[in-house]
């Protein structure tokens, strides 16, 4: 049986949004710039990530800007696979990305335009999403609708944390449990990690409501 845990919000969580908000901005790159600044163009680009004989990211796009001034990477119809060691894995896709790299490794990887985050049976839709390697973590914070199995989650921002699978919601959280879907679950250690939704008493009343 599939069970949502309703937390309290987390300490952290509005610095957390507010720092991605303002290195978003910072890193914006009008489209117009790109072509005077391209040192290489790339078809078909593919990049992977491999620790000790194990693949733990993977990205491949449709084309990728190498831009020379500011040692960035900009991709279209970038895929993003996370593979944590277990063998699980997370994929985002969107239309955009732009790459931060550090030297040889790559730090964080803007995505906009119709996210979608493959999370288990869980589809997570929103219109942008970053990846930070030193958090390991997807964050969202222009709004998510989630759904899979026997749930519906809609919120404003979301983290999923890579290794571990868990997605977490915060704020304006809604939540949709479909009676008939719940009862053919099986059990909660046999189905994948889900979403757990974190909001305020209000928002709990409003959740039970759906």
């Amino acid at each position: 049986m599939l069970i949502t845990s309703v937390l309290v919000v987390l300490l952290g969580i509005g610095f957390l949004v507010g720092r991605l908000l303002v290195e978003q901005r910072r890193t914006e790159i009008p489209d117009e710039a790109l072509e005077p600044d391209i040192a290489q163009r790339i078809e078909k680009f593919h990049r992977v990530k491999v620790e000790d004989g194990r693949t733990v990211w993977e990205l491949r796009a449709e084309k990728a800007d190498f831009l020379e001034a500011n040692g960035r990477i900009v991709v279209e119809q970038p895929e993003v696979s996370f593979f944590a060691s277990d063998g699980q894995s997370v994929v985002v896709s969107g239309k955009r990305g732009d790459v931060t790299v550090n030297g040889s490794e790559v730090g964080r990887i803007d995505l906009t335009g119709g996210i979608e985050v493959q999370v288990g049976q869980y589809m997570l839709h929103t219109p942008e999403a970053s990846w930070i390697d030193e958090m390991d973590s997807i964050v969202a914070s222009s709004g998510v609708d989630i759904s899979g199995g026997a749930i519906s989650v809609k919120g404003k921002v979301m983290i999923v944390e890579v290794g571990s699978r868990r997605v977490r919601v915060v704020g304006g959280v809604q939540t949709t449990l479909r009676a008939h879907e719940l009862r053919n679950e099986t059990t909660e250690a046999a189905a994948p990690a889900g979403p757990s939704a974190t909001a305020t008493a209000s928002e709990k009343s409003d959740a039970a409501a759906q």
